[in-house]
C-alpha cells in the first residue's frame, strides 16, 4: 500500500483492510464477491482458460502470461476439482500455441524478423500445424488420462 492509500480508500475501508489482514482473510473486491463454481462443469472452464491462455500468450510472452494468469485460474480450477497437474499441462499447452497464434504471436513475429520473411508469407503455411496443435490441446484437456499416465506408471504422481 502506498502513502496516499489512507486518503483515497477513506478511513473506514483503510481499517477493514487492516481487519482482514490481520485474520488471514484477502482484502479487496473479490473477498467481497465469492465466486461459487461447484456446479459449473469442469470441461466449460476448461474451455474459457485455454482461450483466456491463448489471447494472453498471443499479446504477452508465454511465461508473463503464465505468470500473470496461473494465480488467478488454478484455484478455481481446484475448486472444480480439477487435477493441479493436468490443468498445468492445459495451460501450458495453449500457452504453446498462443505464442505462435497468427497474426499477433510474439514468437511469430520475432522468427519472421530474423529469418527475414513477411508475416503473410508464413501465415498460409503454419495453419496446418496450427490446427494440429489445436487438436493436440483438445485431447489433453478432454482424456486426463492421457497426460497422467506416464507421471503414474514412473509413480511421480
Amino acid at each position: 500500500m502506498g502513502i496516499g492509500t489512507p486518503a483515497f480508500l477513506g478511513r473506514r475501508d483503510f481499517h477493514r483492510l487492516h481487519i482482514l489482514r490481520d485474520h488471514g482473510q484477502p482484502a479487496g473486491p473479490a473477498s467481497d464477491h465469492p465466486i461459487h463454481v461447484e456446479h459449473r462443469p469442469a470441461w466449460l472452464f476448461l474451455l474459457l482458460a485455454s482461450i483466456v491462455i491463448l489471447v494472453g500468450s498471443a499479446l504477452l510472452d508465454g511465461l508473463p502470461a503464465i505468470i500473470i494468469l496461473y494465480p488467478i485460474l488454478l484455484p478455481i480450477a481446484a475448486k472444480l476439482g480439477l487435477d493441479p497437474l493436468h490443468f498445468t499441462l492445459v495451460m501450458v499447452a495453449a500457452e504453446g500455441i498462443g505464442i505462435i497464434l497468427p497474426p499477433v504471436g510474439f514468437y511469430l513475429i520475432v522468427i519472421c524478423g530474423i529469418s527475414k520473411v513477411s508475416l503473410a508469407a508464413v501465415t498460409k503455411p503454419l495453419l496446418p500445424f496450427v490446427l494440429g496443435m489445436f487438436v493436440s490441446l483438445l485431447v489433453i484437456m478432454y482424456l486426463p488420462w492421457i497426460t497422467l499416465v506416464v507421471p503414474r506408471i514412473f509413480g511421480l504422481y
